[in-house]
């Protein structure tokens, strides 16, 4: 029975492109991509034996949903979830949520400040990230994206990379203890102190990833015709080709890492899936 990674797509958040890259980057390895909404969390999915990891997306605009949704026993269901070997992947928005505080200080909003009495990571998320940050105006979309200069860690070589990923507004973290050793950066941004941009964070027997960024974003695949037609399509593929091959190795080593944390922790599930651990290494 294959497992499942369940996408959530409630209200705003945003799924699009989204969706096609975890299609992209981990069907490979045998997991199927589920949608769900918050219906389904409280009718018990995170406790399905296929669900092996959630992934929280980012949001269509700056007024995020997510504390409006989910409930604290919603929350408590999350925690349980990576406690017995769950894992997440949290991108902007939904990064923001999970942290156990939230400092959004847009340019275009009123300063919000959000506590959390169930979060995955111990620390406050902070942004937007000024030197990149940008007005939204409700209509943002993938187009309107601006890109954030940052060092990615080659997951391989341990070596720090510079490169450029598009980027709405999202986080930076800071963990509540210094030199956590229940959290991994992944990322920073390249700005003096240079703060995490992604981090993984140790969860019981199970691990969530929060990316500020949106790494999931590359060059949009189409024809000629169309990107004549469509100028702000074609800017922006011309913006983010210049850093795609980085983007495309670093998701793949990213998906890898992933899956081996799901193979760690719930091999059980996964004894047909063992071949997996071919495609990780």
């Amino acid at each position: 029975m294959p497992q499942e990674i369940l996408l959530y797509r409630d209200r705003v958040t945003s799924i699009g492109v989204l969706l096609h890259a975890l299609r992209e980057y981990f069907t490979p390895y045998g997991l199927e991509i589920r949608t769900i909404t918050i219906n389904d969390i409280r009718n018990g999915i995170l406790r399905n034996s296929k669900s092996a990891m959630i992934v929280l997306p980012g949001t269509v605009n700056e007024d995020s949903d997510y504390q409006q949704d989910f409930t604290n026993q919603d929350q408590k269901q999350l925690l349980s979830f990576h406690d017995h070997g769950g894992v997440s992947l949290n991108i902007c928005g939904g990064a923001n949520f999970v942290s156990r505080l939230i400092n959004y200080n847009s340019n275009t909003t009123h300063p919000r400040r959000v506590l959390s009495l169930n979060p995955l990571f111990k620390g406050h998320a902070e942004g937007p990230i000024h030197p990149f940050a940008q007005k939204m105006d409700g209509t943002f979309g993938v187009l309107k994206l601006s890109m954030a200069k940052i060092l990615i860690k080659d997951l391989l070589q341990q070596e720090w990379i510079k490169t450029s990923v598009t980027y709405a507004n999202g986080p930076a973290f800071y963990p509540d203890k210094k030199d956590d050793p229940s959290i991994e950066i992944l990322m920073k941004y390249d700005i003096p102190d240079t703060p995490a941009a992604g981090i993984r964070v140790s969860i019981g027997k199970g691990a969530a990833y929060l990316l500020g960024p949106h790494i999931e974003n590359g060059v949009m695949h189409t024809t000629p015709n169309i990107l004549e037609r469509n100028p702000a399509l074609a800017a922006y593929n011309n913006m983010v080709a210049p850093f795609e091959f980085i983007r495309q190795e670093f998701m793949q080593e990213l998906a890898a890492k992933m899956v081996n944390d799901i193979i760690a922790t719930n091999a059980f599930r996964f004894k047909r899936f063992l071949r997996i651990r071919e495609h990780v290494r």
